[in-house]
């Protein structure tokens, strides 16, 4: 292995192991509006996750205190934070691998502790097209930066490294793009207060062309923010999500852009299909917390106690209820009752289908209230379930 390919290695582990379960020590520790790294993403990219390296203390003991429920860590002392462990420990694998670099002395000094991913595009022929048109959305990673002259340092002295690939310098409009050639291909820039990883040079000069205007930047997108505030203040990961662009790829994919996922597009028009996440640790669990829009017809919501917690199990590890789960079933069915009713009959069993969704089907949901679905572990035994409040016992 050359010593700039183990540094880069290195430098894809950190990320690695941040993301991973085990490191857990990527954090957010205050709620802010969305800014840094989010003020150089498009606002149309489909998914952008913000961690950071190192966690408040609070959520460090806590996420401690889950992992311990999983008993000894190797090379990991539960009784001390984490970030630095990892460190010293990503420190020593470089060290032993003979590479002239490290996260502490070569990172550490210029980087914020905020790190980013973002998938700006998605298209579904990556999936299910054929091997031309294959392949993985396009992403950037991008890591905040307090000093740029020590960001610069590193730079320059990992492109001296042995080993290290061939790499062009562009401009565009002030900032020096570094367009890495060999075997593996991609661009990187240090645009002020981040440094910009993307696949090419144009996954990097949408990022800075999107910098260069704000109101089209994912900090700036209607409703984002809003939803960043309503999270938890001390965060292990905040992401947000936007679908839109995907299921409608997906779809045009799978009909051909046909029309005929008119039912299922009228089903979609409910759902809320944009969000913001905050994953936290709490002494004994990991919570998810989920702000979106409000889902509508069919899938609206109400606050409200429905006593149905007060019918599951104390042993439950997953629970989650839905008021009115019956019209939203009922929804469904009628759809692709609609679907098949529309679609040319090919034969006895289509026919069979049809009548049965177009029939008595639809109705089997009528009766469902209030529901809710619980998994759990018993004495070392798996169970799940549904409690159903119904409209008529009869």
């Amino acid at each position: 292995m050359t010593a700039w390919r183990a540094a880069a290695v290195a430098v894809v582990a950190v990320l690695a192991i941040g993301i991973g379960v085990a490191a857990g020590s990527f954090l957010l520790t205050s709620r802010v509006p969305l800014g840094g790294a989010a003020a150089y993403v498009p606002a149309s990219a489909p998914l952008y996750i913000e961690v950071r390296v190192q966690p408040s203390d609070a959520q460090d003991a806590a996420l401690r205190e889950v992992l311990a429920r999983f008993g000894p860590i190797d090379g990991i002392d539960l009784d001390r934070p984490l970030h630095d462990q990892l460190v010293a420990r990503l420190d020593r694998m470089l060290a032993d691998e003979g590479v002239d670099a490290s996260w502490s002395r070569d990172v550490a000094p210029w980087f914020d502790g905020h790190l980013a991913i973002a998938v700006t595009s998605f298209d579904a022929t990556l999936v299910t097209g054929d091997e031309s048109t294959k392949g993985t959305p396009p992403a950037v990673v991008l890591l905040g930066v307090t000093d740029a002259s020590a960001a610069q340092a590193t730079i320059d002295r990992w492109r001296s490294l042995d080993g290290a690939p061939p790499v062009t310098d562009t401009q565009h409009d002030g900032t020096t793009i570094h367009v890495v050639g060999g075997d593996e291909p991609g661009a990187f820039a240090l645009a002020g207060d981040q440094v910009l990883l993307g696949t090419d040079e144009a996954s990097i000069v949408a990022l800075l062309d999107a910098h260069a205007d704000p109101a089209s930047t994912l900090a700036r997108r209607d409703g984002i923010a809003e939803m960043a505030a309503a999270l938890p203040s001390d965060w292990l990961a905040f992401a947000t999500y936007d679908l839109t662009s995907i299921v409608t790829s997906a779809l045009d994919e799978v009909t051909g852009g046909d029309g005929s996922a008119g039912p299922l597009d009228a089903l979609l028009e409910h759902q809320p299909l944009r969000g913001a996440v905050a994953v936290t640790a709490g002494g004994d669990r990991i919570g998810l917390d989920v702000a979106t829009d409000q889902p509508t017809g069919p899938f609206a919501v109400e606050n409200g106690d429905r006593g149905l917690a007060d019918n599951v199990p104390g042993t439950a590890l997953y629970y989650s209820e839905s008021v009115n789960l019956g019209a939203a079933l009922g929804a469904i069915l009628d759809e692709a009752a609609s679907s098949a009713s529309a679609a040319p009959a090919t034969g006895t069993d289509d026919d069979m289908l049809g009548a049965a969704l177009g029939g008595e089907l639809a109705d089997l949901a009528a009766w469902i209230d209030d529901a809710a679905f619980v998994i759990g572990v018993d004495d070392g035994t798996p169970y799940a379930g549904l409690v159903v409040v119904p409209t008529s016992t009869e």
